[in-house]
């Protein structure tokens, strides 16, 4: 069985075991995201590289120091973007992330993968596509499609992590397209490159300061929106009071931008990998992100807004699940339907 089949097959058992228990959740407590931050909290003022979001055709390998932190389930990494330009979705038709425990330092980080990620350590999360969006100024989640559980083993108590850019949709490979926030240079955060690998995967590392600025979500849930609305509108999740899905606490998904006073329907699936362009069924400009396992009602106000709190399992720590609403619009297009864009939801602690 191909590494994406069994990837495939991981994620509809846990959207499975999510859909059984998602219809008895009890409430909970809520507590704040616990994230451990590669060069602090703040996603600007540092310097600007390419390595490894903005670069096509890239191996990148960093080191994150997990200091007294004995077990983590890496729900997802937060990523910066470039203060020198737009906000910029990326479209990685196939993108490799895997982690695995180290004993190597961010400091002793070397130019020979294997001493960076031993083969016998090393997991691979995730290969395939994904869309990541990187916007100056704030943190967001990549929408990693499967956790990674971290357990310090003895001396090999920090984590390797690495990430392969085989291809991006409208990138030639190799290029350094976009600069996203990076540590500072000196004395900064090393990490293990090289530069069109994919193409020489023969080629040791180069190892350099100016790592990027990411952080890893630990244990907590998320919920990432990625992908384009058409005719306006928008998904949103989270609330003042509940803003990362957390067990057994109901979460909130909403719509806005959809016609007022309108019928609206909240898909929960898969993701539907490649995205369908709607385009030829009468609806220019629109995307279908989800394969539906589970749909929900209701109706836009006289404003074109709308929220339904789910329920959240009380288990089922890490599971995965994707949304999309669909409002009806009669004026809006040939098909007669508007769609928000995808939402990915990480179910947390």
């Amino acid at each position: 069985m191909s590494s994406t089949s069994s990837q495939n097959d991981r994620i509809m058992r846990r959207l499975s075991l999510f859909l059984v228990a998602f219809l008895a959740a009890p409430l909970a407590a809520q507590t704040s995201q616990n994230i451990l931050w590669s060069n602090g909290s703040s996603p600007t003022g540092g310097g600007r590289n390419a390595f490894p979001w903005g670069s096509a055709g890239i191996r990148y390998q960093y080191v994150l120091d997990m200091g007294s932190t004995v077990t983590c389930l890496v729900q997802d990494i937060m990523v910066a973007g470039d203060s020198g330009a737009a906000d910029l979705m990326i479209e990685h038709t196939d993108i490799e992330i895997s982690m695995g425990h180290t004993a190597v330092t961010n400091a002793t980080t070397s130019t020979a993968w294997d001493t960076n990620l031993p083969l016998a350590n090393k997991t691979l999360v995730y290969r395939g596509p994904l869309t990541i969006f990187h916007q100056n100024g704030t943190w967001r989640g990549i929408g990693l499609p499967n956790p990674y559980r971290f357990i310090r083993r003895g001396t090999e108590a920090n984590l390797c992590i690495e990430i392969i850019t085989r291809a991006i949709q409208g990138r030639a490979t190799p290029s350094n397209f976009y600069f996203p926030e990076s540590a500072s240079t000196s004395p900064g955060e090393i990490r293990a490159f090289r530069f069109d690998w994919v193409n020489n995967t023969t080629q040791p590392a180069l190892t350099g300061s100016a790592a990027s600025r990411i952080g890893i979500l630990c244990n907590d849930g998320n919920f990432v929106v990625t992908g384009s609305g058409c005719s306006g509108v928008q998904m949103s999740g989270g609330s003042t009071t509940t803003p990362w899905p957390k067990l057994g606490q109901p979460f909130q998904i909403a719509i806005s931008g959809a016609r007022p006073a309108s019928p609206a329907v909240l898909f929960l699936g898969l993701r539907h990998a490649p995205a369908i362009d709607l385009t030829a069924l009468g609806a220019a400009g629109c995307t279908w992100y989800v394969n539906p396992v589970l749909t929900f009602g209701s109706a836009a106000n006289g404003t074109g807004d709308a929220t339904l709190a789910l329920p959240m399992p009380a288990g089922l720590l890490g599971a995965r699940a994707w949304f999309q609403w669909l409002n009806v619009n009669p004026s809006a297009n040939t098909l007669g339907y508007t769609f928000s864009p995808m939402g990915t939801l990480i179910l947390g602690s």
